[in-house]
């Protein structure tokens, strides 16, 4: 069975004991016996590893890597010359702050549990540099241009019922990211953190369930009850129900991922 975990779940996963008999450790068992194969997402791990007072700051003044060279020169019989130019976007990870200690050691705990990390498409948003290459999937028996294809299907449609990384783009647009003094980013990092901080974990949520369908894996399982974000949030009973209905997605809590293995 291969199963998706929230960021609510799979941390506690990895710290739970034999002692505790709760469902943590009831799923842990279930992943050190091969029964669960455990994914989770890189962009939870590499969005909600910056700190929540730094993200609107982080934000504000990331920027990707942009190269631009010329492939080539040609003389037209006009006279003038045509330049063809390639210009590659992508993720500027030297900007990553890493992880912190704590998700570190949790991370490394996964990682032994044999624990794997669904990929990222984004072409220029930040990855995470401290997550061990061989976590990530590879794409031996699988399209990779498909699986991103289905990505973006996925989290543009929940961005279109105004969920996932909706409030961000909003955000986004109206912060003006690039044009804003320095006085006017302390204003808005005071004013604006909590919300902002928000905005990002709603992205993660929604980029992760998108990463989950496009891979093909078995249940999403999540903790997550929409308290925080309500109605906004893509775990919300209202959007939840029409993301499951057209991708066809199982989400699932943990009591109900281990009555369906028990």
């Amino acid at each position: 069975m291969n199963i998706s975990f929230d960021s609510n779940v799979w941390e506690k996963v990895v710290i739970s004991t034999d002692k505790e008999e709760s469902g943590y450790s009831s799923l842990k068992k279930l992943i050190t016996s091969k029964k669960i194969q455990p994914y989770i997402c890189e962009i939870a791990l590499s969005l909600e590893s910056i700190a929540k007072v730094e993200r609107l700051n982080f934000w504000q003044n990331y920027k990707p890597l942009i190269d631009c060279k010329t492939t080539g020169c040609k003389l037209n019989n006009d006279g003038y010359i045509n330049v063809s130019k390639q210009i590659t976007v992508s993720p500027n990870n030297e900007k990553h702050p890493g992880s912190h200690p704590k998700l570190k050691q949790k991370l490394d705990l996964a990682n032994g549990l044999g624990f794997k990390v669904l990929r990222m498409t984004n072409a220029s948003t930040v990855r995470n540099p401290e997550i061990p290459e061989k976590m990530l999937v590879n794409f031996k028996d699988k399209d990779f241009w498909e699986y991103a294809k289905k990505l973006a299907e996925c989290s543009n449609f929940i961005t279109e019922i105004k969920a996932g990384r909706y409030d961000y783009d909003t955000l986004k647009k109206e912060y003006g990211f690039q044009d804003l003094s320095t006085t006017q980013l302390m204003s808005k990092t005071t004013q604006q953190e909590k919300k902002f901080y928000k905005a990002v974990r709603e992205w993660v949520d929604g980029d992760s369930l998108a990463a989950h369908y496009a891979f093909g894996n078995d249940i999403f399982c999540t903790e997550d009850k929409a308290k925080s974000a309500g109605e906004q949030s893509v775990f919300s009973n209202k959007n939840i129900t029409v993301v499951k209905s057209r991708f066809d997605i199982n989400v699932l809590p943990v009591n109900a991922v281990l009555q369906l293995m028990f």
